[in-house]
């Protein structure tokens, strides 16, 4: 494995890495390719003090200047995650944001995430307790109303709906980051009770993979899952394998690091679940473009 896909670094609100320490450490490591996807999720819930945005000329100007810098030694890309929203009133305005975003700035790689939830993080515990943020009057879902608080099913079903709304409404995105990642955050779980069973998601994951297949989209693994000790990746590796067998084929592979101990954290276990899901290669993109690579 010789490329990271999915980096982050101090131009994401929670990074404070030095760009040129990461592209250091996964030269050290032995890639031969390095892609910044720093955070840019327009419209932040309001009751959160970070704005997950940045600079968007300053970050083409460092990163222009990192690639001339370190041309020879690794190929540097410039990627971005976007978060994407299905609150009532904010796709069609967050879609033109974007649209018009990515048509400004020659990125080469972007993925598409969902992050927030009924204008809700999932990695505070505010979520979880199924109440309407603060100045909204967007409640939990029907399946999870009445109680004190979300379960683990909650939050994977309402994140993967959010995600099933977002791939099929937006267009401008490469492929879908971190498919089940809110089960990271559940709180109060143990490791064994957050190792949840896709099967119990399965047609909507597969409407989702569908849709995603048909647009010409792709997924990642995305390797945080073994970082934050659930051993396993986002998504776990049925989704994968359910994916290559409903004929998906662009698949890219990323850390997701914040800081430069977890570059490449886990692409092990990466190889391991694109071998045993049947795939023979991953992707890079290069000018929004997948480019494929044998394992």
């Amino acid at each position: 494995m010789i490329s990271d896909l999915h980096t982050h670094s101090s131009f994401s609100t929670d990074s404070e890495a030095p760009q040129e320490e990461m592209l250091d450490r996964a030269i050290s490591l032995g890639l031969k390719t390095y892609c910044f996807t720093d955070h840019y999720d327009y419209i932040w819930p309001e009751q959160y003090e970070d704005r997950f945005i940045f600079d968007v000329d300053k970050y083409f100007e460092k990163l222009t200047a990192l690639k001339q810098a370190y041309k020879g030694k690794i190929e540097v890309l410039i990627g971005v995650e976007e978060g994407l929203r299905n609150e009532p009133g904010l796709p069609d305005q967050v879609k033109s944001f974007y649209d018009e975003m990515n048509s400004k700035y020659p990125f080469d790689f972007v993925i598409g995430s969902s992050h927030i939830l009924r204008y809700y993080d999932p990695y505070y515990e505010d979520y979880w307790s199924g109440k309407p943020a603060p100045g909204k009057d967007l409640g939990a879902p029907d399946y999870a109303k009445n109680k004190e608080r979300l379960s683990l099913e909650d939050g994977l079903r309402e994140y993967f709906e959010s995600i099933l709304f977002n791939s099929k409404n937006y267009d401008n995105y490469d492929i879908y980051g971190h498919l089940d990642y809110i089960v990271r955050y559940a709180p109060g779980l143990s490791k064994e009770e957050k190792n949840y069973s896709p099967m119990d998601f399965k047609n909507i994951i597969d409407e989702i993979l569908k849709g995603i297949i048909a647009k010409g989209k792709g997924i990642e693994i995305n390797t945080s899952g073994i970082k934050y000790g659930l051993g396993y990746t986002h998504p776990k590796e049925w989704i994968v394998k359910r994916y290559h067998e409903l004929g998906g084929e662009i698949i890219t592979v990323g850390s997701d690091a914040h800081q430069k101990e977890h570059i490449a954290y886990g692409f092990d276990t990466a190889a391991s679940v694109l071998e045993n899901s049947g795939f023979k290669y991953y992707c890079i993109f290069r000018n929004r473009k997948p480019e494929f690579i044998k394992l």
